[in-house]
Parts: structure tokens; C-alpha cells; sequence
């Protein structure tokens, strides 16, 4: 029941969340997008540094934090940096206002990881565990087409950790990773 209630509140963020982060000249280009289970993966995920900004409550507000995140790397003139949120609770057994995510970015070292910080005062840092886990990459050309795959996405990843036995991770089960033309989903497993 937990994993269910898990699998449904990251199929909610990730619809919204594609929903605020697309634009209007991305859903022009519309490429067919379809995914099923034989492009699943299992390999050891995480294991690096991310700056951003702590949220609290509501999964689906993640998208300001993401927003503003996008913003300010562009106004340093990068584009190419890798965005990640970080899904700490289950929405099952935690109420909504004390939710706990983090939408980052990936940084080399502490070294960045200072440098940024120092530069917006609101920024934290998140080491994201090494564990093992299953994946998909989501190749899309624009946000809506990735929003209905979504779902898919997650049973699939579901059906994998149960045919291996897994058991979904206690701490940062829920790794989105997103790049300028893809997004990873990850469930880490313990």
C-alpha cells in the first residue's frame, strides 16, 4: 500500500511539475514520446553534491523552487547544468505540510558547492546517496509529451523492484534528474 501511494503522489509532481517547466516553443516541436519496461535499467545511482533549495509542504509547489533554480543558472550563463529533486516522505504516512523535498543542482565539489552558496543565501547543500537502483531515461523535445508517459513510467519501475525482490529505499527513494532534453527517473532501493 505504501509503494502504491508512493508510485501515485511522484506520478502528481511529475505531471505538474513538466507542466510549469515547458514553454510555449517546446510543445511546437512535438516529438512522439513512448517508453515500456524493456528500457529499465538497475545500476548504482547517486552519489553526488547538489546546491538548491530546500521545500517543505506540498510536493507539487517543487516547481517554484525548479523555476527559480532554472533562473538563476541561466543568469550565469548556463543552460547545461543538471537539475535534480530529491522526494523525501511518503505522502501515505506524512502530512502534506510537513513534506520534505530538494530541487538542486549537481556541483563538482564542495569548492562550487561553497561558491554558490555564497552566492544566494537561500541555497543549501544535499549530498544524494550512492545506492542502488532502477532507472529510465525519458528522451522528449518538449514537457507534454513527457506527462503522458509519466505513469508508465513509474508502474513500470514498480513491476521491476517487485520482480527483484526490492524494496523501495526509506530515504530518498524519489530521484528526478533533469537535463536540457531528458529526464531520469530513478527509485532507489534498499
Amino acid at each position: 500500500m505504501k509503494n502504491t501511494t508512493l508510485i501515485t503522489l511522484l506520478i502528481s509532481i511529475v505531471g505538474i511539475t513538466f507542466t510549469s517547466c515547458g514553454n510555449s516553443q517546446e510543445k511546437s516541436d512535438a516529438v512522439e514520446t513512448t517508453q515500456d519496461s524493456s528500457n529499465i535499467s538497475q545500476t548504482l545511482t547517486g552519489g553526488y553534491m547538489i546546491v538548491g533549495l530546500e521545500h517543505s509542504g506540498d510536493y507539487h509547489k517543487i516547481t517554484s523552487k525548479l523555476d527559480e533554480l532554472k533562473s538563476f543558472l541561466k543568469e550565469k550563463g548556463d543552460d547545461s547544468t543538471k537539475l535534480v529533486a530529491v522526494y523525501f516522505d511518503d505522502e501515505a504516512t506524512v502530512k502534506e505540510a510537513e513534506l520534505k523535498s530538494f530541487a538542486g543542482f549537481v556541483v563538482k565539489d564542495s569548492a562550487e558547492a561553497a561558491t554558490m552558496i555564497a552566492a544566494n543565501s537561500k541555497f543549501k547543500m544535499h549530498s544524494v546517496a550512492k545506492k542502488n537502483g532502477f532507472y529510465v531515461d525519458a528522451p522528449f523535445s518538449n514537457w507534454e509529451n513527457l506527462i503522458q508517459i509519466n505513469g508508465d513510467i513509474y508502474n513500470n519501475l514498480m513491476s521491476k523492484i517487485t520482480e527483484s525482490n526490492g524494496k523501495i529505499a526509506q530515504k530518498e527513494a524519489a530521484i528526478e534528474e533533469y537535463t536540457k532534453n531528458s529526464v531520469r527517473f530513478i527509485l532507489q532501493i534498499d
